[in-house]
């Protein structure tokens, strides 16, 4: 695998993560906006989980290797943003079934 490869992987994991999280908080924004449509909330955030296994699919590319997998910068945000983004995907899931009552 080519750092090029490795750059692509990392840059796929953000943009993957990012939607993910931006997803979460338009929906943390509009339960503040209007009454809780748990509904629309459902499938926003069924969206963002498709949006969080995209980035693993990337991440479980270089993990099969990982014992040859260089040091990158860009490679050690993308997965902190990864992880950090399910952290508030789990947070948000756990809270909203929470909010409903």
């Amino acid at each position: 695998m080519t750092d090029d490869d490795r750059n692509q992987i990392a840059m796929t994991m953000l943009l993957a993560a990012g939607h993910a999280k931006q997803i979460i908080s338009a929906q943390l924004d509009h339960l503040t906006d209007r009454p809780m449509n748990s509904d629309e909330i459902s499938r926003q955030m069924a969206t963002a989980h498709q949006w969080l296994v995209k980035a693993h699919v990337e991440q479980n590319k270089l993990m099969k290797d990982a014992e040859r997998v260089p040091y990158s910068l860009l490679l050690t945000h993308a997965q902190d943003t990864l992880m950090n983004t399910e952290t508030i995907y789990f947070l948000v899931s756990k809270l909203l079934p929470l909010l409903e009552k």
